[in-house]
């Protein structure tokens, strides 16, 4: 047996290590890393009634430096509400790194939170819908039911 046969199992040996150590921060969604996925989650929780209960339909990230999904959380009654949009932006400017949430914007659900938005929500809602759909999450708009 020749010898680059006889080191071809401890090559393959340490080719998939070092694949494993370099992928160690695991994706949460397509695009999306753990670490980001932690940062939405935190911003999510801040003002809701029951930041226990939070619950995320995480999608693929489609770039663009705009990152939506839905999020879902438990009321006042403890019930929970039903799945909400919500947009992020992530790594956005040269001087922020990829790993950062610079801006969050989620649907305006009284029962959700607990300081109500006495804002006109329906603008909101709107923007938020209107960005994920600039940011190519028409298909997962659709498929939640959100009309663009």
């Amino acid at each position: 047996m020749s010898r680059r046969l006889r080191n071809l199992p401890l090559f393959s040996a340490v080719a998939a290590i070092l694949l494993m150590v370099q992928g160690c921060e695991k994706e949460i969604a397509p695009g999306i890393s753990e670490k980001q996925a932690n940062l939405i989650e935190d911003k999510l929780k801040q003002d809701l009634i029951d930041p226990a209960s939070l619950q995320v339909d995480w999608w693929p990230y489609h770039g663009n430096f705009v990152y939506c999904g839905l999020f879902n959380a438990k009321n006042r009654m403890g019930g929970y509400v039903g799945r909400n949009l919500f947009m992020a932006m992530v790594g956005w400017r040269k001087h922020i790194k990829d790993d950062e949430v610079v801006l969050l914007l989620k649907a305006q659900n009284e029962e959700l939170h607990s300081d109500p938005d006495d804002g006109d929500t329906a603008k909101i809602n709107a923007y938020i819908v209107q960005q994920c759909v600039k940011a190519g999450y028409k298909n997962e708009l659709k498929e939640a039911g959100i009309t663009a």
